[in-house]
């Protein structure tokens, strides 16, 4: 059997889709002297750009290995089990940040909670999740072939820009809005992507970024 370590870093990578979403994320990081919670932080690979002009960046994730590396890169990390209450205060975070992370936990609305907790009023809330929608999906699902991201072994939740925003709104999050990370041509050598179809068709995208504000 797995250990706990092995079975997360198999979903450490760097997917077609982190760099437009990091793009996208940078948006919406505070430029200075906040603290910035990423949560189920694993090698902190996006997290790390958040640095910013005094920002103090704390990464929690359950994983040993992972958190190894994100301590070479953030400035806290913890190690703790997201089926549990994190070790933090209410309202300690000016920023609370999570990618690909609520598509491998049963209960995603407990840590959305937990999130919005530790999130300061006003404070911004950024998830990035899989797009079960993404465009190529469709035709997979009209032939009736395996979904990618859905099946044995993989995803146990899957998101589409609707449930997102919904599961946002229901866990407290006001002003919800949800944006997509890339719209890609198929895989060919010219990787094409289209710049702002991500914001207005995000339906339709690799990944999904739902935002939303304690108020």
């Amino acid at each position: 059997m797995k250990s706990m370590d092995e079975f997360y870093k198999e979903y450490e990578h760097d997917d077609p889709g982190n760099k437009y979403a990091l793009k996208e994320v940078l948006r919406f990081v505070p430029e200075r002297d906040c603290r910035i919670l990423d949560v189920g932080c694993g090698s902190a690979l996006k997290s790390m750009h958040f640095r910013r002009n005094g920002n103090y960046l704390v990464g929690i994730d359950i994983s040993t290995s992972q958190t190894n590396k994100a301590r070479k890169v953030l400035d806290e990390v913890v190690i703790h089990n997201l089926n549990h209450s994190m070790p933090f205060k209410d309202e300690e975070f000016d920023m609370v940040y999570s990618a690909n992370v609520l598509e491998h936990i049963f209960d995603f609305r407990y840590v959305l909670r937990e999130m919005w907790r530790v999130l300061k009023r006003g404070g911004v809330c950024i998830v990035e999740v899989p797009n079960v929608a993404y465009w190529p999906n469709r035709l997979l699902m009209l032939l009736g072939r395996e979904l990618i991201w859905i099946g044995v072994g993989k995803h146990i939740r899957a998101f589409n820009k609707f449930n997102l925003k919904r599961s946002l709104s229901e866990t407290g999050y006001k002003d919800v809005k949800i944006v997509g990370s890339i719209l890609p041509l198929p895989k060919t050598s010219l990787r094409v992507h289209f710049p702002y179809l991500n914001r207005l068709f995000p339906g339709l995208c690799f990944s999904l970024i739902g935002l939303g504000r304690k108020i």
